[in-house]
This record gives structure tokens, sequence and C-alpha cells, in this order.
């Protein structure tokens, strides 16, 4: 019998992020809950990739003790933001998965991923107040990563610190003061 995912866990877990008011699943959420209910394989075959326009189309399959699920994904310059225009393969790959693993699981939330363009920032971000937060997020794992630090730890949100709070957590990061790998 397949039990139902909850929804609640997965948005206390930050595996749920707002945008524009709408819930999107993040797809370490969906690898993280597959796992968590009997995920045995997940596989990706690139379908086509034409490296002029850079236009490519994955299949991803997903089987474990819910069955087996097999989904496809598509991605190109015009339908991810400009951080992952060049890497379009691996951004149809991780699509396909995550529609593959959204399947296996029941879940009906668009996850993240899946969207296009540049407008797939959580809601409050501000690109010019998080900029050196996100450019040093990279090598942390990423602004989601410490976005759920900070809740999890009750901090504030990264969009609403000064510039001085941001550059103090920053440092206290590099100088490993505060450990971003502890969210539990």
């Amino acid at each position: 019998m397949k039990t139902s995912i909850d929804v609640d866990l997965l948005r206390k877990s930050g595996a749920l992020i707002s945008l524009k008011g709408k819930d999107y699943v993040m797809y370490k959420g969906l690898l993280y809950v597959a796992h968590q209910h009997g995920l045995e394989e997940l596989t990706v075959e690139m379908i086509s990739y034409d490296p002029d326009t850079k236009e490519a189309v994955c299949m991803a399959t997903c089987r474990g003790s819910r069955g087996l699920f097999i989904d496809v994904a598509d991605a190109s310059p015009q339908n991810v933001n400009r951080a992952m225009s060049t890497c379009t393969l691996r951004m149809a790959s991780t699509r396909a998965k995550a529609r593959a693993l959204r399947d296996y699981l029941g879940i009906g939330i668009c996850s993240l991923c899946e969207l296009p363009g540049d407008d797939t920032e959580p809601d409050g971000f501000d690109a010019t107040t998080d900029q050196r937060l996100l450019s040093a997020a990279a090598q942390w794992g990423g602004v989601d990563h410490i976005r759920q630090f900070c809740a999890y730890h009750n901090y504030p949100a990264p969009h609403t610190w000064t510039e001085a709070k941001m550059l103090s957590f920053i440092g206290a990061v590099e100088r490993g003061d505060i450990d971003l790998g502890v969210l539990g």
C-alpha cells in the first residue's frame, strides 16, 4: 500500500518554496523523500541534444517500492534562467528526474526547476540585496541551503538582512564560526 506524502513535512523540511504565492517543491526535497519511500533506482537518458541551439531533452526512470515511473523534460536557453543557459543538458536531466520523482511520490506540486526563465526567485528575494550572499552561497550549497539553515535556526530570512549582517554572516561561515552543514 502506498502511503501519501505529507506536504506539511515537505514544508517544514524546507523542501517547499513559495514563489509569487504558489508552492513549488525543490528537487533535493523530492530526492530525499523518495529515498524515504523506497526509491531504488533513478536513471537519466539523453534523448536529444543540439550543441548549436543548446536544446536538450532527457528521459528519467524512477523505480522503487511504489512502482516504475518514466517522464521526459526539455531545456533550452529560452526556458531556463540566465545562469543555466550554458547548462541546458544538466537542466533537462534535473527536470526529467524531478518529474519522474513527483509521479513516483504522487506529488502534484510543480518543482521549482521546471519553471522557465529568470523569474524563479522565492518571495521576498531582492537580487540587489542578496547578490553578495548569492555569490558566496555558490560555494556553500546554494542560497536555498542558507535559507533552510536560517529557518532551522530561527535566523531572520536573508532577504531581510542589512549589508552589515550579510557580510558578518559570510565572514562567520568563511572563518568556520558557522557550520552550514548543520541543519538538524
